[in-house]
């Protein structure tokens, strides 16, 4: 939904961060309720800054309309969003989940490229992967390792 405005430049930074041009758009949180050990059902929300013009506590935030330059009607978006989300859903529904991983990783941030990330120490790596549980899979001298969120950060 957001490619029609921004464009090749909208990319996810893994996890759930939505960045342009290196900036945060907003973000997407998820939360899984389990019963048992079985997902029971999902929650779901998201963030988008369409509008804002001032961000006072994150310096690299920015909006639709600071990267455009256009003034959005809310009213005339969330009905494309919407039906962006219920497009995705189906196709999760239909079990196009290896169609939606690749979707994914091709919007990943850094995808394929060589980045500093820091662990307990800092080490050039290249991020080549997702596993099934939605961990993150970078290359580098020590071979392929798997992160799961907040055990990796990106260095900017």
């Amino acid at each position: 939904f957001l490619h029609e405005y921004l464009g090749d430049q909208l990319k996810i930074k893994w996890p759930n961060d939505i960045l342009c041009e290196n900036y945060k758009l907003g973000g997407i949180l998820i939360e899984n309720v389990l019963k048992g050990s079985q997902i029971d059902h999902t929650i779901i929300g998201m963030g988008l800054n369409i509008n804002q013009q001032h961000f006072k506590t994150a310096p690299r935030a920015s909006s639709l309309k600071l990267l455009t330059g256009i003034h959005y009607n809310l009213e005339e978006l969330l009905p494309k969003l919407l039906k962006n989300l219920e497009e995705t859903y189906l196709r999760l529904r239909q079990n196009q989940i290896e169609a939606l991983r690749n979707e994914y990783l091709q919007h990943l941030f850094r995808w394929q490229e060589k980045y500093t990330f820091k662990t307990d120490v800092l080490f050039e790596g290249k991020i080549v992967g997702l596993d099934q549980f939605g961990r993150l899979e970078i290359e580098s001298a020590q071979g392929v390792q798997t992160y799961n969120f907040k055990e990796i950060a990106f260095i900017y």
